[in-house]
């Protein structure tokens, strides 16, 4: 009865644990998650700082550019109307590598202009992939979140039922091991005889005197007839009835 007893004891020590274990599994989900939310959100205010530098390079160079371009307007305007004076060849040659220089700078700025358009176009694409990121984290939150619901849901209720059942157990068996085998009444002073088994002392006292020498249990002859208090039983009994 013992050994049963212990039995059940670890039974339902063994559910309370693997109950706290699925719990802190959870957590431990849940702070990586947190982790992931932390690092997202450092990478959104990173890409927010070059969004708005982009932001302000474009808009000097595109500044840059509209002045360059009306300089070239005016200095080729200038130059035409100098070249129709056919005495300025020296002044013409300077104008037209002047001009030449003015384009070239002009060119240049229409590069580095691109460049940083496509780094712009860049950085959009980034900052699309951090908004589906953080959504992708968002539903792996939910989905942790109602998982650890489910689970517990499910431990609680399984350790509930394993309770519930060893309860019952522990109560079934004990109350079996409290009856004697021949008044079939709970014991009050409970002896063990040679076959192992425990009778109510004023039953078994009965069985001898009737000049059986044989178990009541099982029918076969018995080594002695000595008698043998079941303490432990017999405290179980004053403890629980």
């Amino acid at each position: 009865m013992e050994m049963r007893y212990n039995t059940e004891v670890n039974l339902r020590k063994g559910t309370e644990e693997a109950l706290a274990r699925k719990k802190e599994e959870v957590e431990k989900l849940k702070l990586q998650v947190v982790n992931l939310k932390i690092k997202h959100e450092n990478m959104c205010i990173k890409a927010d700082d070059l969004e708005s530098k982009y932001q302000s390079e474009l808009i000097l160079n595109k500044s840059l550019i509209n002045n360059t371009e009306k300089q070239v307007c005016e200095t080729v305007k200038r130059i035409t109307n100098f070249l129709q004076d056919s005495n300025a060849s020296i002044e013409r040659d300077n104008a037209l590598k002047l001009v030449h220089e003015i384009t070239k700078k002009h060119e240049d700025m229409c590069i580095k202009a691109k460049e940083f358009e496509n780094k712009y176009k860049n950085k959009l694409i980034l900052t699309k992939a951090l908004t589906k990121e953080k959504e992708e984290l968002e539903k792996v939150k939910g989905l942790i979140i109602e998982s650890y619901k489910i689970n517990a849901s499910v431990m609680e209720k399984e350790r509930d039922n394993a309770l519930k059942l060893v309860d019952e157990l522990t109560t079934t068996k004990i109350i079996e091991s409290f009856i004697c085998p021949i008044s079939q009444e709970v014991m009050k002073d409970p002896q063990l005889t040679a076959d192992g088994y425990t009778y109510e002392a004023e039953a078994i006292a009965s069985w001898f005197n009737t000049g059986h020498n044989t178990s009541p249990m099982t029918n076969l002859k018995l080594s002695h007839t000595n008698l043998v208090p079941n303490r432990a039983l017999g405290s179980a009994i004053q403890e629980l009835v």
